[in-house]
C-alpha cells in the first residue's frame, strides 16, 4: 500500500506551522535587520565616539598604547578592533576598568581619545542576545531550535503545497478585490521569492542553536582550533611590546596581510594579530588569518589559516557568515534586510489568512 500524505494534510501542516511560529519570526526579522545595519545604526547614535575625520597618516599603534597606559595605567587589556579598512571610524580598545568592561575610542589621526563607555551599554550586544537566545540563556536556545525546526517545516509545507502554481503569483499578482485575497495573494508571491532565503536562515540558525544543545548535554566534540583565553590579561601599565612590531611582523609573515585585531595575550602568554589577505575566502570569516607571536619575547609563533581547518570548521564559520549576512558589504546587507521583511510580511499575512477563514 502506497502511503500518500493529501494536500489537505499538507496545509494543515503549514497553517499550524506558521501559527507556532508566526510571532517569533515577525521578532526575529526585525532584530536581524537591526543587527545586519547596527554599525551603522550604532555610529549614528553615538557619532562623537564612532566617526573621525580621515586624514592622510594615522599615529602608530604604540601611541595608541601609550595614551592609554597613560590615562588608564590600572586598566586590564583585552582587545583592539584597529578598523583598518575603515577609515572613518576610530579604533576601539576593550578594557577592565573597575571591574566592568569598556570600550574606549581612540583617534588614530589626531591621537586623542574620543571616550569611553561600558560595553553592556552598546545597544548592538542587546539585540544580538534577544535574537540569539531570547535573553533566556540555555532555555533560550533549546525554544528557538524548536522555532527554527517549525519555520523551516512550514517553509517546506508552504512551497510543497503550492508546488503546482509556484510560478503563476507572478502572473496573478496581488489582487485587491477583498482582504482575504490580497493577503492570500501577497502570501503566496512573498512566499515563493523568499522560500530559498527562508530555508538558509532557518537551517543555519537551527544548526547553531542545536550546537548549543550538544554543548549543553556536554557533547561538544572537537572544538575549533582558536587562541582562547580567559580573564587573566596584562595590567596596561606592565604592557612592553610593541604593537607595531607585531604588526609589522605579522604582515612579514603573512603576504598581502590587513589586520583589523589584536587579541592581547591571557592565559596562553601570546598575542594574537588577527586579519585577512588578497586570497581570504570571506565566507570562512572576517578575519580569517591569525598570526601568534609569544607575549614574553613579542617572537612569532605560527600562522592559522581557516582554509586550513578541517570541514567541520569550515562549515561552522560559513553558516555563520551566511546567516548574519555581513560577508558581501551593503549588497549582502541590502538583500538580507529585503529577506527580513519578506519574512515579516508572511507572519502577518498569515495571521490574517487564518483569521479569515476561521
Amino acid at each position: 500500500m502506497k502511503f500518500k500524505i493529501s494536500d489537505k494534510t499538507v496545509f494543515a501542516w503549514h497553517s499550524w506551522l506558521g501559527l507556532i511560529v508566526g510571532l517569533f519570526s515577525l521578532f526575529l526579522s526585525i532584530t536581524g535587520i537591526l543587527l545586519l545595519f547596527s554599525d551603522e545604526i550604532d555610529a549614528a547614535l553615538s557619532p562623537e565616539l564612532l566617526n573621525v575625520q580621515p586624514a592622510p597618516k594615522r599615529f602608530p599603534a604604540d601611541s595608541m598604547l601609550s595614551t592609554l597606559q597613560h590615562t588608564y595605567p590600572q586598566a586590564v587589556l583585552i582587545e583592539t578592533h584597529l578598523n583598518t579598512s575603515h577609515p572613518g571610524r576610530a579604533v576601539v580598545t576593550e578594557l577592565i576598568l573597575d571591574g566592568e568592561s569598556q570600550l574606549v575610542y581612540w583617534n588614530p589621526y589626531t591621537n586623542q581619545l574620543n571616550g569611553l563607555r561600558k560595553k553592556e551599554d552598546v545597544w548592538k550586544n542587546s539585540i544580538l542576545e534577544w535574537h540569539e537566545e531570547l535573553t533566556a540563556g540555555d532555555v533560550g536556545h533549546v525554544f528557538l531550535f524548536i522555532v527554527g525546526l517549525a519555520l523551516l517545516g512550514s517553509v517546506l509545507t508552504g512551497v510543497w503545497y503550492y508546488r503546482k502554481s509556484l510560478l503563476k503569483v507572478f502572473t496573478v499578482g496581488v489582487r485587491r478585490k477583498n482582504t482575504y485575497l490580497f493577503n492570500a495573494d501577497l502570501h503566496k508571491l512573498t512566499g515563493v521569492i523568499s522560500c530559498l532565503f527562508l530555508v538558509l536562515m532557518a537551517g543555519t540558525g537551527t544548526f547553531f542553536h542545536w550546537e548549543k544543545i550538544e554543548r549543553m548535554m556536554g557533547e561538544e566534540g572537537e572544538q575549533p582550533r582558536e587562541v582562547k583565553a580567559d580573564f587573566s590579561a596584562p595590567v596596561l601599565s606592565k604592557v612592553k611590546f610593541s604593537l607595531d612590531g607585531l604588526l609589522r611582523d605579522a604582515a612579514q609573515n603573512v603576504p598581502d596581510f590587513l589586520p583589523e585585531h589584536i587579541q592581547y595575550p591571557r592565559t596562553e602568554a601570546s598575542v594574537v594579530v588577527s586579519g585577512t589577505h588578497s586570497k581570504s575566502i570571506r565566507l570562512l570569516g572576517e578575519f580569517n588569518t591569525r598570526v601568534v607571536f609569544d607575549t614574553g619575547s613579542s617572537q612569532f609563533k605560527e600562522v592559522i589559516h581557516q582554509e586550513d581547518g578541517d570541514m567541520e570548521q569550515m562549515m561552522e564559520k560559513s553558516f555563520e557568515q551566511l546567516h548574519y549576512g555581513q560577508y558581501g558589504g551593503l549588497w549582502s546587507k541590502i538583500i538580507y534586510a529585503l529577506g527580513g521583511l519578506c519574512l515579516s510580511a508572511l507572519s502577518l499575512t498569515g495571521f490574517v489568512i487564518w483569521l479569515k477563514k476561521k
